[in-house]
Parts: structure tokens; C-alpha cells; sequence
């Protein structure tokens, strides 16, 4: 794991941990009858501007807006909440999918002229929506890339690489998932190091590779590091 993909990582538990001593703090208070938990409950959404700091500072344009979204949100939700906003927020709802689009604009712009786009290549860089993917990686230069499900599901099976030990294969693969309603699931040789850095909104990421001495302990070992979101969906790495 990277430097900064460890410092990231410090962030996001100080800030789910400063957030959980707050509640039991608040709720404490209100147990006792000094304070109202009822008015500090208003302050909720400071959660997802709070959760838009560590993508405001990565370096990609993407990102960046990731966390301009998850912060306005928080913004407008806590102006609703204390009535500076009279209209319903839910009304807006909308705006998520310009922003999955614009996200996705973003992601393409970013991206080098894909040159041959075949199973060999070695950048990954495919999206589905209302449908289903399967893509098969056996190039063992292939160094990762981007997939995005949006209302359907994608597989990405690295499972015809080298396994962990055979020193074949690019020491470190990382892939950006995006799942909007829809899931990716990436598939990956027994043996590997998997890192997960996905924020979850109202959705999951899980690993559930096998970990056990039956597994290849040769050095090195190829890892595996999963970055993205899931909004209303999952991103998940198997076996």
C-alpha cells in the first residue's frame, strides 16, 4: 500500500471515529437532559461533507468532483434540515444522474486514446448500463484501468494471470470501479493482496477472497488495489 494511499485511508477512520465519539457524546448529553439530541440529529449531513475531504485532495479530476458532489449534498441537506430550504431536497434527486454522467465524461477525458481495444490490452477501460459484462484479462502486463455499472453488473476476471509467486505479473494492479445501482465484481488468482479503497453510498464493497495457509506464500505477491464508489451498489472481489 501506497504512502498516500495509507494516509487516505488514516483519514477516512479518524473520520468515522470522530463521528461515532460525537454521537455517544450527544446522545450521553441528551440522556442527561443537557442538550437535545433531536437538534443535534439536524447536523447529520456534516457526515458527507465530512467524507468529501479525502477525494477533494486526490489527484484526479473525477475524484475531485466525487467529493464536490458528496459536499454539496451535504450542504443542501443541512439547509433543508434547518430550514433555509423550504422545497422538498428529494426533488432533486435527478442531479445524481447528471452527475454519474459527468463523472463518466470525466473518467473519458482523462483517458489516453485507447488504441486496440481487445482483451490483451493492458489498460481496462469499460462501462455498462442497463446490461451485463464479462471481460477476461490474460495479458500479464496488464496494469489495471476503470470500470463503471450503471443499472447492471460487470466482471472483471483476472483469475488468467499468473498466480501470487510466479513473479509473471505486474506487482500492483489498480482499478477504479463505479457501480451506480449495479455492481462489479472483479475475480482475481488465490494468493493475491487485495486492497480496498471504495466509498460505499447506500451501497457495499466486500472482500471475499480466501485467506488461509492453503494459499501460495511465495514472494513476491501480486496486489490487487481497488478504488471507486458504489452508490445504491456493490463492488466486491472474489476468488
Amino acid at each position: 500500500m501506497t504512502a498516500s494511499m495509507e494516509t487516505e485511508r488514516s483519514s477516512q477512520r479518524l473520520i468515522f471515529g470522530i463521528v461515532i465519539i460525537v454521537i455517544g457524546v450527544v446522545f450521553t448529553l441528551d440522556n442527561v437532559g443537557l442538550v437535545s439530541a433531536r437538534f443535534v440529529w439536524k447536523l447529520w449531513p456534516l457526515i458527507l461533507i465530512a467524507l468529501s475531504i479525502p477525494h477533494l485532495g486526490r489527484s484526479r479530476t473525477s475524484d475531485k468532483m466525487t467529493g464536490f458532489l458528496l459536499s454539496a449534498a451535504g450542504v443542501l441537506l443541512l439547509l433543508r434540515n434547518f430550514d433555509v430550504i423550504e422545497f422538498s431536497i428529494w426533488r432533486l434527486w435527478p442531479l445524481v444522474l447528471v452527475a454519474v454522467g459527468v463523472r463518466m465524461v470525466l473518467n473519458t477525458l482523462q483517458r489516453p486514446h485507447p488504441g486496440m481495444a481487445s482483451e490483451e490490452s493492458k489498460k481496462l477501460d469499460d462501462w455498462v448500463a442497463f446490461a451485463g459484462l464479462e471481460k477476461r484479462i490474460i495479458d500479464p502486463d496488464f496494469t489495471g484501468g476503470s470500470v463503471s455499472a450503471l443499472f447492471g453488473g460487470c466482471t472483471v476476471d483476472l483469475r488468467g494471470l499468473s498466480p501470487a509467486g510466479t513473479g509473471a505479473v505486474s506487482p500492483t494492479i489498480t482499478i477504479d470501479a463505479f457501480a451506480f445501482c449495479g455492481g462489479v465484481e472483479i475475480l482475481v488468482p488465490p494468493g493475491w493482496d487485495v486492497v480496498l479503497n471504495v466509498l460505499p453510498i447506500l451501497g457495499g464493497c466486500d472482500d471475499e477472497t480466501r485467506q488461509g495457509a492453503e494459499l501460495p506464500s511465495l514472494s513476491p505477491r501480486p496486489r490487487l488495489v481497488v478504488t471507486g464508489t458504489a452508490i445504491m451498489g456493490g463492488i466486491g472481489v472474489k476468488n
